[in-house]
């Protein structure tokens, strides 16, 4: 009797240890540089858009130990050379940003000590073109139909791509490295003139490097 008291202590004991270690949730956070491509990427009346940074807070859930699901929101700013525009205007400056939800699958493969994912999903997100206070004003000037309200694009269905690796730092923290493709295209007010590219969409290459724990 004494040593079954002893054993049913013991695993009491044990059990909030093995649920953490067996805990299908985990959270991660990443940072990114990301790279414009396609039309976005391409320089047009004198403006190209530079490399940008962002960031993503994203829960998963480990369905299986191959299969999991995601959902997260993600902000990314991308800023622009102005060209000839910057030497009219001092401190004028011009920043598109990406912001929205995502939402996907993610595989992953056992590899050596860590493990190797490949990932998928949709995006749902909008676009916004942020001006310096001294171009707004500029804009305002020379264009009295100038709407601020066009510079933000409402909500669109895209995608995204990406694969990286896993590398345990401990028990329940791993890092992440990856890479991942986003587009979608936003879609702004009718009658405004804002766009993003010439062909209208917003896609960038990423590469990804964040921090993974387990709950």
């Amino acid at each position: 009797m004494r040593t079954l008291l002893m054993l049913s202590a013991a695993l009491l004991l044990a059990a909030p240890a093995v649920a953490a270690q067996t805990s299908p949730f985990s959270l991660e956070v990443r940072g990114r540089a990301a790279f414009p491509t396609g039309d976005f990427g391409e320089e047009e009346d004198g403006i190209g858009v530079k490399t940008g940074w962002g960031g993503t807070v994203e829960g998963l859930y480990q369905a299986t130990p191959l299969l999991g699901v995601y959902a997260g929101y993600g902000y990314t700013r991308f800023p622009t050379d102005l060209g000839e525009l910057e030497e009219l205007l001092d401190d004028a400056s011009i920043d598109i940003t990406d912001a929205g939800f995502d939402a996907g699958a993610r595989i992953t493969l056992p590899v050596l000590n860590g493990g190797a994912f490949v990932r998928g999903g949709l995006v749902y997100h909008r676009a916004a073109v942020d001006l310096s206070e001294e171009l707004q004003e500029f804009f305002e000037a020379v264009e009295p139909a100038f709407n601020e309200d066009d510079l933000e694009s409402g909500w669109s269905l895209g995608y995204q791509l990406g694969a990286g690796a896993l590398v345990p730092l401990g028990q329940r923290l791993s890092a992440s490295v990856g890479a991942a493709y986003t587009r979608y295209e936003p879609e702004f007010e009718d009658g405004s003139t804002t766009e993003v590219s010439s062909d209208g969409a917003l896609s960038y290459a990423s590469v990804e490097v964040g921090l993974q724990i387990r709950l």
